[in-house]
């Protein structure tokens, strides 16, 4: 936190002894709990993944799978049980599509904080989450390709 006060200090001074992109990294290290950023990719990458759109965003994703799995289970339970009713190709087909969506989003997300947060995404604070949010993933992934076979 002193380094990038000093840095800070001496960016607003006539003498400067860092540069804007060394205050960003030692700023950004600092605020995430010791991420030391390597890069742009993984600055820009941890910029989005630790706002507050995104993690927003997330939020209403969960959410929305979690709805869509339990209208999905209830309509499968239905048809099993009143063996009557079955269940459309149609909505077959949209509940496919929807969990291939859900599973490209949770991967896509996973990957991003991989990148952003790198050592720190399995020595960090939240590592536990991560491992938990993981196995999540490869859960949906082992379900989505068991049924695919």
């Amino acid at each position: 936190v002193v380094a990038a006060r000093e840095c800070r200090d001496s960016l607003s001074s006539s003498e400067s002894t860092c540069s804007e992109e060394q205050h960003d990294r030692e700023i950004r290290r600092v605020s995430s709990g010791h991420v030391y950023v390597k890069g742009r990719l993984q600055k820009v990458l941890l910029a989005a993944v630790q706002s507050r759109a995104f993690q927003a965003i997330m939020i209403g994703v969960i959410v929305a799978n979690v709805a869509f799995v339990g209208v999905r289970v209830h309509m499968e339970m239905c048809s099993i049980l009143q063996q009557e009713t079955e269940v459309s190709d149609s909505v077959m087909s949209f509940f496919q599509s929807t969990r291939i969506a859900f599973l490209a989003i949770f991967s896509i997300e996973l990957v991003m904080r991989l990148l952003a947060e790198q050592k720190h995404f399995f020595t960090g604070p939240e590592r536990w989450w991560n491992l938990f949010e993981g196995l999540c993933l490869a859960s949906m992934a082992l379900e989505f390709f068991s049924l695919q076979n």
